[in-house]
């Protein structure tokens, strides 16, 4: 999953780095997956975070993702412009 996400609270790329580290290192805890930021590194206003789990099931694995974009738009101060979800076989 891919999520592109706008901090309107980062003045700056430390600003950012704090932010996303957070978001990441809680969700990670969280929801067990893989999660990295993967794009839009030199842009201190936008984020673009990378998901990714195993699970026996499709439903499962969406289930998951779908889930961490909930919790990042109610726990979080920062604007979801976009996400995408793949499932692989």
């Amino acid at each position: 999953m891919i999520i592109t996400l706008y901090l309107p609270d980062s003045r700056s790329l430390k600003d950012k780095r704090r932010i996303v580290q957070s978001i990441l290192t809680r969700i990670r805890n969280k929801h067990r997956v893989a999660a990295s930021e993967v794009d839009g590194l030199a842009t201190w206003s936008k984020a673009v975070l990378g998901f990714a789990c195993v699970a026996n099931t499709h439903g499962h694995a969406r289930d998951v993702l779908e889930s961490i974009v909930r919790w990042v738009e109610l726990n979080w101060d920062v604007d979801v412009i976009d996400s995408r979800i793949e499932i692989f076989s």
